[in-house]
């Protein structure tokens, strides 16, 4: 692995490795990972330093005199783990993570999506949410003339509509209760109602144990750092790698007012992961723009403004 990506940093990233990461630097090495195909799961609480599954494991391999770092947050679980400590990548990296290992040349890529053709549900983005009545929405097929939304919990029918259109409001008459799991189906029909395609999504609301977790890790790390921008990132990682995909993304749109291309590189990788790919492009586009502007300190306004939890 090269030294860039072992010291590269996600909030303070450099014009050049930014460069690298989209792709437009002409002699990038063969071996290096794009930050493109790397989400973090891991913070040094006092350098700053985010790590994806990868690095992780190349900082693992250090000795622990070559790394003065008191801890690492660790987004999955919320809890920081003294350097020495980081024995096993499982307690940071989840088991349904998103990306795989090449085997040949070490290089994280993206899991395959579908056709662009077919059918896919685009809200909410994730599985897991914080809102009992999310929008709905989903590509539209070519040749479909109609759509039927349905939602079941278990074996019982919920609520169904047919519409013409790719989205729809969650009806007021049917929001999604606690520990309960749901069914969400999308149906695309022709002009003869003969099914084109189909897709699923289970739903579920999140257990508020887990968002009073992360704002508690959150709150702990003001004692390392007070600035708003950095736990405002720190909480759209550990809402995402909870699963709460939707509430990341408003986290960092949060974030936009900072104008600092982190926020929109790790809003461009969600949409890229969750086969957005015209969205995610927009926003590295934008954090491709930021990196080479020269860099603004935060003003006491926004030092003392917080992110609302939306």
């Amino acid at each position: 692995m090269s030294k860039f990506l072992q010291k590269r940093n996600f909030l303070y990233v450099i014009g050049l490795s930014l460069s690298v990461s989209l792709g437009v630097v002409p002699d990038a090495t063969a071996d290096t990972v794009s930050i493109e195909d790397c989400q973090p799961v891991a913070r040094d609480v006092d350098s700053r330093k985010t790590y994806c599954a990868h690095e992780l494991k190349a900082l693992k391999s250090q000795k622990k005199s070559d790394n003065q770092s008191s801890g690492i947050l660790c987004y999955l679980v919320r809890r920081v783990f003294p350097f020495d400590a980081l024995m096993d990548l499982t307690q940071c990296v989840p088991k349904d993570y998103g990306y795989r290992l090449n085997s040949d040349k070490g290089r994280v890529t993206p899991k395959p999506k579908g056709s662009s053709n077919s059918l896919a549900i685009h809200q909410p983005l994730g599985k897991t949410l914080i809102t009992s009545q999310p929008d709905l929405a989903w590509n539209t097929v070519p040749k479909a003339a109609s759509y039927r939304v349905s939602l079941e919990e278990g074996s019982q029918w919920v609520w169904s509509e047919e519409i013409d259109q790719a989205n729809l409001k969650f009806p007021s008459s049917h929001t999604l209760q606690p520990n309960k799991s749901y069914k969400l189906s999308v149906v695309a029909f022709d002009q003869d109602d003969q099914m084109i395609d189909e897709k699923v999504k289970y739903l579920k609301l999140v257990n508020p144990k887990t968002l009073t977790e992360i704002d508690n890790a959150v709150s702990a790390s003001r004692a390392s750092f007070s600035n708003p921008l950095v736990r405002g990132v720190d909480r759209a990682m550990m809402l995402y790698h909870a699963g709460l995909v939707d509430a990341a993304v408003t986290q960092l749109e949060s974030l936009t007012k900072f104008q600092e291309p982190v926020v929109y590189l790790q809003l461009g990788l969600i949409y890229k992961q969750a086969g957005r790919t015209e969205i995610a492009q927009s926003y590295l586009k934008k954090a491709s723009e930021l990196v080479n502007r020269k860099p603004r300190s935060i003003s006491r306004e926004e030092t003392k403004a917080e992110p609302r939890r939306k």
